[in-house]
């Protein structure tokens, strides 16, 4: 079974591409194809996971337009986006626009 990653933002650039395929024995979930990345991706792994086995709350996971959470069971030809939040764009103000 191939699964698509698609990388953007910090994690992007942390692994050095905007996609990659993964070849994976049958049925996996997110969070399984989140460790191996973590495996072959030395600069991902603090990005991905707050300790060795809890994935980061901050990280977004999509499978085609929908968000899913790394219990997602994944299937042949899914395109798995990995996304970090992004911050900044007020300039110290909030959204009412009053300084913080």
């Amino acid at each position: 079974m191939e699964i698509t990653l698609k990388y953007s933002a910090q994690i992007k650039q942390a692994a050095g591409t905007a996609f990659e395929t993964l070849s994976v024995q049958g049925p996996c979930t997110a969070s399984e194809i989140l460790k191996q990345i973590a495996a072959s991706h030395e600069a991902l792994q603090s990005m991905l996971y707050e300790s060795e086995d809890t994935i980061r709350p901050s990280l977004l996971l999509f499978v085609g337009e929908g968000q899913v959470t790394g219990e997602h069971m994944l299937e042949d030809g899914d395109v798995l986006t990995l996304m970090s939040p992004i911050a900044g764009g007020l300039n110290g103000k909030n959204w009412t626009g009053l300084q913080e």
